[in-house]
């Protein structure tokens, strides 16, 4: 018999039969070649992903209340960051907490140019209604005592009065009545008696500063707390003010202020002009806050 050959029509010659390890290779590889990118995929979003942390928490060289918590300011630290800001927190201070006091009030002043004679003199305060007395222990002038009310005596016009009792052979008159700002008034101190307390006399100093700051010409620094002589010792925050520009009443040029530690009250002042003459100086000593008042500390009676 002849040797068999291999079938053709018209389509051609028949392919050879593919191997069967290299048709398992074409099936199997790309889909492991799919299973490796999904596993590479999930496997780097895994390793992105925010984990809880297995260290502590907190770093052990910080404490929680350096962050958490503001910082509380001592008022010598407020004073020399900013002195107008103490002076606010002065007024805060007095509003919440004082009604009225006593002390002793020593004084010396340069009135309409000449420097008058030291004054010592005991006074008694009430803030609302507003009510002064005073009392000379040194130095009278014209008075040797003076009340006023606000409110309570007035004259036919209006206008506000006090009330006096002279001092020497002015004492046999009796209780005399004076406007409150008029000429006995103002020859007798810098100040009238509607003028009077710690609570106006700060006010005057940081409305005098605001003013200056707006202008750009205030210079005021805090030097720190120190022992007062004229108050026997007493530790106070130092508060001065130099120069004026312009210069103010009298041409006042340099103002210090000494405020007392625990009710942030303007204990002391002394101004001065641009030759360093004294134009006044004011020492607040034995201060009572809060008395209880006889009730007719602010009648004619006290006079």
């Amino acid at each position: 018999m002849g040797r068999l050959r291999p079938v053709s029509n018209n389509l051609g010659p028949v392919p050879p039969r593919m191997d069967p390890m290299r048709r398992w290779r074409l099936i199997v590889m790309p889909v492991l070649v799919i299973a490796v990118g999904v596993w590479a995929s999930t496997e780097k979003s895994e390793s992105l992903a925010v984990r809880p942390s297995k260290g502590p928490t907190i770093d052990p060289e910080v404490a929680p209340t350096n962050i958490d918590q503001p910082k509380v300011e001592t008022p010598e630290q407020i004073l020399a960051a900013d002195p107008l800001r103490f002076l606010a927190m002065s007024l805060e201070k007095y509003d919440r907490t004082i009604i009225g006091y006593t002390h002793i009030l020593e004084k010396h002043e340069r009135i309409q140019g000449k420097l008058n004679r030291p004054e010592k003199v005991k006074a008694c305060f009430r803030d609302k209604p507003y009510a002064v007395y005073m009392e000379w222990i040194e130095g009278a002038g014209l008075a040797s005592k003076v009340l006023y009310v606000a409110g309570e005596n007035q004259d036919k016009n209006g206008k506000e009065m006090m009330l006096a009792r002279g001092w020497g052979p002015l004492k046999f008159l009796g209780i005399q009545t004076r406007e409150v700002d008029g000429a006995d008034a103002k020859s007798s101190g810098r100040f009238t008696i509607a003028q009077f307390g710690f609570k106006q006399s700060t006010q005057r100093s940081l409305a005098s500063m605001k003013r200056a700051r707006e202008r750009g010409t205030l210079h005021v620094k805090y030097e720190g707390l120190v022992p007062v002589e004229r108050l026997g010792g007493q530790k106070c925050y130092k508060i001065v003010r130099t120069p004026y520009d312009p210069h103010e009443e009298d041409g006042l040029n340099e103002l210090t202020l000494y405020y007392d530690t625990t009710h942030w009250l303007q204990v002391g002042a002394i101004l001065k002009d641009a030759q360093g003459q004294l134009l006044g100086e004011y020492f607040f000593s034995d201060l009572n806050i809060n008395p209880e008042y006889d009730p007719k500390q602010f009648t004619r009676d006290a006079l």
